[in-house]
């Protein structure tokens, strides 16, 4: 492998770097026409508010779509969101929240177009400048504008191949998503079974079939050249940055095998990393998109939102697993997360109210008991909040040693006494 310069590097890693925001901002046009369309939960979840993290993923935004960029520069599709399709008002709402990603993915390359053709850069100067380099020769003085150049037009050519990579109507891709509320019920289901091997047989199409993948390159490059860019001025770009990712790859995977062993040697970690609680939770959310009215899945799922601290949208998926019909222990473990939820979210009367379902369907259920005191406590309602403190201990004796330092009873302590 060759090992690039340290400028190579450094600009292989701004160019991902951009390449992975503009993907978050593809994804925001998708949560924005959503929540325009009915489904409000987006905005729970940080989808609105153009924060990187609320969108990427480990392995869906960070190594498949650079393995992808080595392997063949094809721009990946790499974000996690996720959206309730069954909250958006109408079939056009769906088709338009789908289009809406290629939408902002275009947006993303007029900008670019229009800023090089507002300075009207030299790209054959910039393409021979940087020509030695990609060589391996060092010697050509290469300023940050070459670097900028050549930066910009590498991501004009990854964004207008990502606008049309998408628009493919394949299951899985929003040229798919835009068409699919308008198909009968019986092809979205065979269409979703086969989602998870269209980009498996995208990149098989652009590496075997030849006439495939001079066909999609020669209309990007036609596009390109329309938005006023030379078709071959990001060339020297995609080598370079091959050059660059191959090494940057290399450190990602030993810093991956690093840090597990680490991990190992510090013992189990019972709380999961953000990362693992996202990858976690992208998991449980494809499988609800295929089982829409599966309560265990949206009671994980809202589990997982109230370990991200998003209450409010494990809150929205608690309400629409108590919709559907289920055994008394899901109900009974689906009102503890919501009661939990609304307690974080200082809703004490509404946590009370669904304490009170809790104690409906188990009166000796210590724990809703408990919880009830401590709603009290926070409401200023002394003397009901030691009588339901009084319950939980009568019914779990236990109890009793954690109300001593539970500071959510500190109210009910540090009250005077007769």
């Amino acid at each position: 492998m060759e090992i690039p310069s340290l400028n190579v590097l450094v600009w292989t890693v701004w160019v991902f770097g951009s390449f992975v925001f503009s993907v978050c901002l593809h994804e925001f046009g998708h949560a924005v026409v959503a929540y325009w369309g009915g489904d409000t939960s987006v905005k729970d979840k940080g989808y609105l508010t153009l924060n990187p993290l609320k969108y990427t993923h480990p392995t869906y935004s960070l190594w498949m779509p650079l393995i992808f960029l080595l392997l063949g520069g094809i721009p990946l599709p790499g974000a996690a969101v996720y959206i309730n399709v069954g909250r958006l008002r109408s079939p056009l709402w769906r088709s338009a929240m789908s289009a809406a990603g290629p939408f902002m993915t275009g947006l993303v390359a007029v900008a670019i177009a229009l800023y090089l053709n507002l300075i009207q850069p030299d790209y054959a100067a910039t393409n021979a400048t940087l020509f030695g380099l990609a060589q391996g020769i060092d010697s050509a003085v290469v300023t940050r504008q070459d670097w900028l150049i050549q930066g910009l037009t590498l991501l004009l050519t990854l964004k207008v191949a990502g606008v049309f990579l998408n628009l493919i109507p394949l299951p899985g891709l929003d040229g798919y998503g835009i068409i699919e509320p308008w198909l009968p019920s019986t092809l979205q289901k065979t269409a979703q079974k086969y989602a998870q091997y269209t980009l498996l047989g995208l990149f098989a199409a652009f590496w075997m079939v030849p006439s495939f993948n001079q066909g999609f390159w020669g209309l990007i490059d036609t596009v390109v050249t329309w938005l006023g860019v030379p078709a071959n001025a990001a060339t020297i770009g995609f080598v370079l940055f091959r050059q660059g990712a191959m090494t940057l790859l290399v450190g990602l995977i030993l810093g991956l095998v690093i840090f597990k062993q680490w991990q190992k040697r510090q013992g189990p970690n019972p709380q999961l990393s953000p990362g693992d609680l996202r990858a976690k939770l992208h998991q449980l959310e494809c499988h609800l998109t295929q089982h829409p009215q599966d309560v265990p899945t949206l009671i994980a799922i809202a589990h997982v939102l109230c370990q991200q601290n998003q209450y409010a949208a494990a809150i929205s998926h608690l309400e629409t697993a108590l919709k559907y019909p289920c055994d008394q222990a899901s109900q009974a473990a689906a009102l503890a997360l919501q009661s939990v939820a609304y307690f974080k979210l200082e809703r004490y009367q509404d946590c009370l109210a669904v304490l009170d379902q809790r104690l409906a369907l188990n009166p000796q259920d210590a724990s809703a008991a408990y919880n009830k005191a401590c709603c009290y406590a926070q409401l200023g309602d002394i003397a009901t909040g030691e009588r339901w403190l009084a319950k939980a201990i009568a019914h779990s004796p236990e109890l009793q040693r954690q109300s001593l330092t539970d500071e959510d009873l500190a109210p009910l302590r540090d009250s005077p006494q007769d």
